[in-house]
């Protein structure tokens, strides 16, 4: 039985974009519905994001429920979009 720090090494798909109503950051987890955080700024949003992931995990796992693995299958861009 994987613990939640298992999963955490795990190769997830972290999204990481402008936010549209502020100057900061929102970032979400791809596999995981509704993982998602908020930041000021780039440097904080990747801390800020696996905290979030690392919550939304032992919650799932907390309630009985099935954590979804990595998409294997799904490809990586390298692209990074920065507001003017």
């Amino acid at each position: 039985m994987m613990i939640a720090a298992d999963y955490m090494d795990l190769p997830y798909h972290m999204v990481i974009i402008p936010s549209e109503n502020t100057d900061g950051f929102v970032g979400y987890v791809m596999e995981l519905p509704g993982c998602m955080s908020q930041g000021d700024n780039w440097s904080d949003m990747y801390d800020m994001l696996r905290e979030a992931m690392s919550l939304w995990i032992e919650s799932t796992l907390e309630d009985g429920e099935d954590v979804p693995m990595p998409d294997i299958e799904m490809k990586a861009w390298d692209t990074l979009r920065i507001p003017k």
